[in-house]
């Protein structure tokens, strides 16, 4: 399965499976020997527990895109636990491209059964996802999403609703 398929992989894992629980109670445990702030994060199944530091030398540069430390840290402190580590990278991004107010929204549209990209688009501002197209590479459905919720609110004043 590849980055870009979103919409079928669950963006965050369940808190109260055991993995999460020993992954958590580990990071807390490491957190109060050593004083450093941790993320756990999921990665084909495993949790994987980051320090900030880590983070900065695991994604500065992910996917070939390049972030700022000032961009993980943004997204280190403001993501939710057990995020994939793919769609961490994309909040990072979204800091990095001021959009990350929208992020919480994307991923909950994309988590919802209903929701299908290729089902939306239509009903998405032209100019806007034209606009989108030119300025952002390649991207996930994550991303591309996030970017368009905030060019809407722009441009409508207004939340993006589809039906």
């Amino acid at each position: 399965m590849e980055k870009y398929d979103s919409c079928s992989r669950p963006l965050f894992n369940t808190r109260t499976s055991r993995k999460w629980m020993e992954a958590d109670s580990q990071a807390r445990k490491l957190e109060s020997q050593d004083g450093l702030d941790r993320i756990v994060l999921i990665d084909d199944d495993e949790y994987r527990i980051f320090t900030l530091e880590e983070c900065y030398k695991v994604f500065s540069y992910y996917e070939d895109e390049h972030a700022e430390e000032i961009h993980i840290e943004k997204a280190f402190y403001d993501a939710q636990e057990g995020l994939p580590i793919y769609a961490f990278f994309d909040l990072i991004l979204s800091v990095k491209g001021g959009c990350s107010d929208y992020f919480v929204r994307a991923y909950t549209m994309l988590m919802s059964k209903d929701f299908f990209m290729i089902d939306v688009e239509p009903f998405m501002d032209k100019e806007i996802r034209m606009k989108l197209r030119y300025k952002l590479p390649p991207c996930s459905d994550l991303l591309y999403l996030t970017h368009y919720l905030k060019e809407h609110w722009e441009k409508f004043e207004r939340p993006f609703v589809w039906d």
